[in-house]
């Protein structure tokens, strides 16, 4: 796998990254890039998404920065892959890896901060931030992508202390049909334009998909009756 050409998504850079892929020790991925300005974007403890090419197939993963190695020639990465695999089969929801900066604010508080999105579902998200939030806070994501903010509401179900940040999850509401909306809506774009910046050929064949991923991950049932709902939700509300 030495020297596979590999895509970084990160939050602090428009489009995806190319790079190679050095070592993969287990999950730990070395990686180096031919533009040093790069480095400079990157701290320990940002997530990532990675998007590996090979044998004319693709595999998406979501990861954090461990340590910047060599003085700046090679980042380390450390993948979630085992610690997803577990948490996905309890999940209702499939969750799609993200790294996408965000503004967070208390609704019924004065509390506010800026936060790293790091993965998203259809009916939540998970957040890192080093600003100070408790369980059963609702919230408003200011989630920016492009020219465009999505604004998501809902309540901080589980909070997990890091070295470098806290990690927020965020359940939204099924009543709250506008956060439901953009959550939806942010997922689509988002996924879309990476997919489309790696393989535009690609975007040809997942154009009909509700998920971009699901062309690389089958989506479960309850994400497709979810998606059917919300169709119909729209179809009665543009004939009122």
């Amino acid at each position: 796998m030495n020297n596979t050409k590999i895509f970084i998504l990160h939050y602090a850079i428009e489009k995806p990254i190319a790079a190679l892929l050095k070592k993969d020790l287990g999950g730990s991925l070395h990686v180096e890039f031919e533009e040093r300005s790069f480095f400079l974007k990157f701290k320990p403890g940002d997530p990532v998404v990675v998007c590996i090419s090979e044998n004319n197939t693709y595999s998406i993963k979501s990861g954090d920065i461990d340590n910047i190695i060599n003085k700046g020639e090679t980042v380390a990465i450390k993948l979630d892959e085992t610690v997803n695999m577990q948490m996905q089969s309890r999940r209702k929801f499939k969750r799609y890896p993200a790294s996408q900066f965000c503004d967070v604010k208390g609704v019924y508080t004065k509390k506010k901060g800026t936060a790293i999105l790091k993965n998203v579902s259809s009916h939540g998200l998970f957040l890192y931030s080093k600003n100070e939030f408790k369980v059963n806070d609702v919230v408003e994501a200011s989630v920016y992508f492009g020219n465009i903010i999505f604004f998501i509401e809902g309540k901080i179900v589980r909070e997990i202390e890091g070295k470098e940040h806290r990690g927020y999850g965020i359940s939204i509401k099924d009543t709250d049909l506008l956060s439901l909306k953009n959550i939806r809506e942010f997922m689509r774009v988002y996924q879309y334009e990476f997919i489309k910046s790696i393989d535009a050929d690609l975007v040809k064949k997942a154009n009909d998909m509700d998920f971009v991923f699901d062309f690389f991950e089958e989506s479960n049932a309850s994400e497709r009756i979810n998606d059917a709902a919300f169709k119909l939700y729209e179809a009665l509300r543009r004939h009122r």
